[in-house]
Parts: C-alpha cells; sequence; structure tokens
C-alpha cells in the first residue's frame, strides 16, 4: 500500500516500514499559475518587489539594476508578484540579462505575507504611485525598505525615516540594492508603528475635512451676501 502526503512540492523523500510505503514532501517552494519557484533561502539576500506589472511600476528597471548588482552579489535573488500586461517584455528581459536563475515572476499570489517575510529587503521602482499600500505591508512586517523618490513613497515613508529613498532611474535602484545588502539598517531608522501612522493618517483627513468645511462655509456666505444685494 502506498500513500502520499502532498506537503509542499518540491523534494520527495521515501520512508519505509514493514506494512506501508509513505512518500513524504519537503517543504522547499510554492506554486502559482505561473509555475514552480523556490522559497526564499537565508543562504542568499532576497529582495522582493510586488505590484501590477504594468509601465508606472518601472519593473523593466529594477531588472536591470538587480542584474548589474548580481554581477557583485552573485548570491542574491528578485522575486517579483503580480501580474500584468509587461509580463511577456519582462520575462524577454530576465533572458536578455541572463539573470533567468535569479529573477523569478512569481505572478499573483494567494497569501503574499508568507514570501515576504521571508525576503530581505522590499524594493519599490515606481515611477508614479497613488497611495503605496504595499509600502505600508512592507513596513508592518518590519522590512527593510528601498523605494524610488518619488511624491508618494516620500510621504509614506515620511522623508525616509522609514525606509530609503533613492534617485528614480535604473542607477539609483542599484545604489539602494549595494545599500541594502552592506547596511543592517538601512530602510528603517525609526521603528515603524501602524497605530502611530493609523493616528497621525486620520488626523490628516480630518484636517482636510475641515478645511473643505471651511472652503463650502466661505462660498455659500459669498452666495448668500451676493442674493441679499
Amino acid at each position: 500500500m502506498k500513500r502520499t502526503f502532498d506537503k509542499s512540492i518540491l523534494n520527495e523523500v521515501a520512508v519505509t516500514n514493514e506494512a506501508e510505503v509513505f512518500q513524504v514532501t519537503e517543504t522547499l517552494g510554492f506554486k502559482t499559475a505561473e509555475g514552480v519557484f523556490p522559497y526564499p533561502s537565508c543562504e542568499n539576500f532576497n529582495f522582493i518587489n510586488m505590484g501590477r506589472l504594468s509601465p508606472e511600476k518601472a519593473q523593466d528597471n529594477l531588472i536591470k539594476a538587480f542584474a548589474s548588482f548580481h554581477q557583485n552579489v552573485p548570491n542574491s535573488k528578485l522575486y517579483i508578484l503580480g501580474g500584468g500586461p509587461l509580463r511577456k517584455d519582462l520575462e524577454d528581459l530576465i533572458r536578455e540579462v541572463q539573470v533567468e536563475d535569479s529573477v523569478y515572476l512569481v505572478g499573483q499570489v494567494e497569501n503574499p505575507f508568507k514570501i515576504m517575510k521571508k525576503c530581505d529587503c522590499f524594493v519599490l521602482s515606481s515611477h508614479y504611485e497613488g497611495q503605496p499600500m504595499v509600502l505600508l505591508e512592507a513596513l508592518t512586517l518590519g522590512m527593510k525598505i528601498v523605494a524610488t523618490d518619488i511624491v508618494a513613497n516620500r510621504t509614506v515613508l515620511e522623508k525616509g525615516k522609514y525606509g530609503l529613498l533613492v534617485e528614480n532611474s535604473i542607477e539609483g535602484l542599484k545604489t539602494g540594492l549595494l545599500q541594502a545588502v552592506e547596511n543592517e539598517t538601512v530602510g528603517y531608522q525609526i521603528h515603524f508603528k501602524p497605530e502611530d501612522y493609523n493616528q497621525k493618517a486620520i488626523q490628516g483627513f480630518k484636517l482636510i475635512w475641515q478645511i473643505k468645511y471651511l472652503k463650502i462655509s466661505l462660498i455659500l456666505s459669498i452666495i448668500k451676501c451676493r442674493n441679499n444685494l
């Protein structure tokens, strides 16, 4: 009699006794719609990016920066989570810069936090962001952060207090990756407290609504004055 215990997806170990043969699979990787990928290993320095594969997210810049960085730090990996219209272009780029064994286009993941927690640094390479929630998620997990110095990232990271802001370019990203490896404290000068951030956000929204209320009150007063003329 043979039974299979599907505990993971990569490495299989057979265990035999007198009555049965058990096939047990070790947890070494994970599976998505795009394929099977190894979990981040402590033997490597693991970067992770998460977002739609689209032009504004600039994963092409990140891959080029990582390829150059990887020549100096070969025990490094880059995980990119998410799907989008640029997947084929990014796959071609990965082959072009010859980092097929070190850059993984993982696709959509049901629980990205499980993978994020195993990585050493979160990298946000975007040219533009509205409200980068992924930065808040990475901060909540206590991760190192490297992000392009754009308005939204600068706001969330409070001008570099909670993460390393770099020039929005391939060279800027490469510099950030190198700093993340070389500096144990890069990316979090001050420990991030989600409850403090939430409180500041609430106060900010209150202030915005107060200003809007004052503007509306002023407009209504002007209209009333004109009607009384």
